[in-house]
């Protein structure tokens, strides 16, 4: 297991470093699916459950697809920190009074680790550990403007050599759009499911599927229609709850885009009372390893086919250096 545990070390310090304060902190298995690689909603501080984001809401509302009325194809690419990087792909097709399905894969690639022995020293083994889930996502408009969505998908974890661990879970997913879509509500439960298979058979684990309820809603003001502001809620098991705070402002008609948007916990929030009342605590670090988040967007048409580009900057909290992420939703 010593395969294992260097993997999962990678894993939390990727992926559940905002889980770093919390009483049941490391307890939530596959914590890359709380990796976000839609460059949208990771500029808005990762919001997504109130957003019309059409085939991005695979990786985020599926209700989201609900109301694109064309085929749609989605790519998304993001370099996490040194060799980690993550991904996505997608295809989504409505059909009529069915509603639309939509098929998705996200990939985390951990880079090449070397072994060590069990005195630290090189063994000229290596290994390229990776994640996988997959999924299959429905959703239709069930009355005028309420969609309901759901995705069912796979998860796969491999450290390489056989030492694997899976699970199965669901995303449920409703989205609630008002004023032409000026105005949109969101629910979404993530990532209800199970652990099948566990690294090693035999040995006893706490692990569970990282779950969480969200809320969220976007509004684009009448007076100020080039002006999208958006907030999430969530929270999950093994973490405090999350605000999730986004402005998306349209530079140029509604073809091109500037976004911005930062996250915090409940935890961050109180502790930033005490520094205003000079009662901070020097140990304390921001719970989230996110912070400010900045990007762009270009959505224009082609011919006949529409192209959306979207691009992000994610600052980090922990001396870690900014890092980009790329996606693109095409329309056809």
């Amino acid at each position: 297991m010593k395969h294992a545990k260097a993997f999962c070390a990678v894993v939390a310090l990727v992926c559940a470093s905002v889980f770093a304060q919390h009483e049941r902190a490391g307890t939530a298995a596959f914590p890359f699916l709380n990796l976000g690689v839609d460059a949208r909603a990771m500029a808005l501080g990762d919001v997504h459950v109130g957003l019309p984001n059409d085939l991005y809401g695979g990786l985020g509302n599926p209700a989201a697809i609900a109301f694109p009325s064309r085929m749609q194809a989605m790519l998304a690419y993001r370099p996490v920190m040194i060799d980690v990087r993550a991904g996505a792909l997608g295809f989504s097709r409505p059909i009529s009074n069915k509603g639309t399905f939509s098929v998705q894969l996200m990939y985390v690639s951990y880079g090449l680790i070397e072994g060590l022995d069990e005195e630290g020293r090189e063994t000229n083994v290596s290994w390229s550990p990776y994640s996988l889930a997959g999924g299959v996502s429905w959703a239709r408009v069930m009355f005028p403007d309420l969609a309901l969505g759901l995705t069912v998908k796979g998860i796969y974890d491999n450290l390489d050599h056989g030492n694997t661990a899976d699970g199965v879970a669901a995303d449920l997913g409703l989205q609630y759009r008002m004023l032409s879509s000026r105005l949109v509500y969101g629910v979404l439960l993530r990532n209800m499911g199970f652990i099948r298979r566990w690294y090693d058979e035999d040995a006893d684990h706490d692990y569970a599927l990282p779950f969480a309820a969200v809320a969220g809603v976007s509004y684009l003001p009448r007076s100020l229609p080039s002006l999208r502001m958006a907030l999430d809620l969530e929270k999950s098991v093994d973490d405090y709850l999350n605000y999730k705070a986004g402005l998306e402002v349209a530079l140029y008609k509604q073809y091109l885009f500037a976004r911005m948007g930062y996250r915090f916990s409940h935890r961050d929030l109180r502790e930033a009372f005490h520094i205003l009342r000079s009662e901070s605590d020097d140990t304390y670090q921001k719970t989230n390893w996110t912070s400010l988040t900045l990007g762009v967007g270009v959505d224009a048409p082609v011919s006949t086919t529409d192209v959306r580009v979207d691009a992000a900057l994610i600052l980090h909290t922990e001396g870690l250096p900014p890092t980009p992420a790329f996606s693109a939703v095409v329309g056809f």
